[in-house]
């Protein structure tokens, strides 16, 4: 995360605001680990993308969707938040919810 910040801030200060930083890894989690330690470090100059269901609650809001359809492609990441929500919303009836889940929940209805 550091050098991530480090050349973020290189950058800014060469004035340099055309080049990107690509951030990937193995999985979708090591990726949104990345993610919110640059979140909880205030740094929020970032897009996420990817899969919505594997994708971090907390993320969806800096989540980035191509299409060559974007009306479609919308309405395809719209109904699969709301299964998400579904889901979540299903632990609630069950009583089998955990304080995570609520919190993935309230990150959810922000982020629709």
């Amino acid at each position: 995360m550091a050098i991530i910040r480090f050349i973020s801030t290189l950058l800014d200060q060469i004035g340099n605001t055309d080049i990107k930083i690509l951030v990937c890894a193995l999985t979708n989690i090591a990726v949104d680990r990345i993610l919110m330690m640059l979140k909880n470090s205030q740094f929020e100059d970032f897009a996420r993308v990817g899969s919505l269901k594997k994708i971090n609650k907390s993320l969806l809001s800096y989540t980035h969707h191509s299409s060559s359809n974007k009306k479609q492609a919308d309405k395809d990441a719209l109904r699969d938040l709301e299964a998400m929500k579904d889901e979540l919303r299903g632990s609630i009836r069950n009583g089998k919810m955990t304080g995570s889940q609520y919190e993935e929940l309230m990150a959810l209805d922000a982020s629709i």
